[in-house]
């Protein structure tokens, strides 16, 4: 099965553990679970799949990408980053990083800086390294590298728009917009 049947799936298995948690008062808007959804999980192994392609692979991946799928990988892109300041894996840092980069092909720069912004905090707050995405050398990696040489103004997750607050679930960024 290809990449674009796979993510549509767990597009899929995302909308319906949305839609489930609604009908059971679960679900708060902007706000990520305590515990990895079983999608998150599926994006994770479909983004560590993605990683060990080839790049010309990769670059049709990121061609055929669409708007659909990647506002989906940006959401994802955002949990990775409140999971990786949880739980400091750099798995989640960089498969989030990754999500962010297929997504990059699709949607404007300025909404990738924004999610950017709470990767540079999360990097900042437990050591997470930004190198595997960069090594990658693909059309996200001169986002990427701008953002992290830049400067610390333009890193700032409160200038973005995000703040952080402790809930029940553990630290989340949250939109404050």
């Amino acid at each position: 099965m290809d990449f674009t049947t796979r993510i549509r799936e767990i597009i899929t298995l995302d909308q319906y553990e949305t839609e489930m948690e609604k009908a059971h008062g679960m679900f708060t808007p902007h706000k990520v679970p305590a515990i990895m959804r079983e999608s998150d999980k599926l994006y994770c192994d479909l983004i560590d799949e993605y990683a060990q392609l080839p790049e010309a692979e990769k670059e049709c991946i990121r061609k055929n990408i669409s708007v659909k799928d990647a506002w989906f990988l940006y959401g994802f892109g955002i949990a990775m980053a409140t999971y990786s300041l949880r739980f400091p894996e750099q798995r989640y840092f960089t498969n989030g990083l990754f999500a962010l980069g297929i997504a990059h092909a699709v949607l404007d720069t300025r909404d990738i800086w924004l999610v950017l912004s709470l990767y540079w905090n999360t990097h900042e707050m437990n050591a997470l390294s930004f190198d595997d995405v960069l090594k990658q050398n693909d059309g996200f990696t001169p986002v990427l590298k701008e953002y992290v040489e830049g400067g610390s103004a333009s890193r700032s997750f409160e200038t973005m728009g995000y703040v952080l607050e402790d809930t029940e679930d553990g630290p989340t960024y949250v939109r404050t917009w």
